[in-house]
């Protein structure tokens, strides 16, 4: 798989895609990802927001897509299992939203930095 660009668009189904230029923006600690379908000449939004826990967990510090119904975000400085252990969600496309599949993926100790 060719190396992604602002300038270039990944294919991931029929009609699904993520072009970077537009698809991704960091506001602060906050990372939007837009995962849309086309509709004509348009993008539209597949599905809900994914909003992380906390504004300094920085939800969306890595991102994996594996195909087109499937999305893994990390959260390195996420608390959960104490101070910056990280996490990862995993989440699935049921047909109209994203929903977490199981539960958060915690690091294994303070400043593990999971995710």
């Amino acid at each position: 798989m060719a190396k992604m660009n602002t300038t270039n668009y990944l294919s991931l189904s029929n009609n699904l895609f993520s072009y970077f230029s537009n698809s991704i923006k960091k506001y602060g600690l906050f990372l939007l990802l837009f995962m849309g379908v086309l509709s004509g000449e348009c993008q539209v939004q597949k599905g809900n927001d994914i909003e992380g826990m906390a504004t300094d967990d920085s939800f969306g510090y890595s991102v994996s897509m594996p195909d087109a119904n499937t999305i893994a975000i990390g959260a390195p400085w996420n608390d959960g299992n104490g101070t910056d252990a990280g996490h990862v969600r995993v989440y699935t496309w049921n047909g109209s939203n994203w929903v977490q599949k199981g539960t958060d993926i915690n690091g294994e100790a303070a400043n593990d930095l999971s995710g």
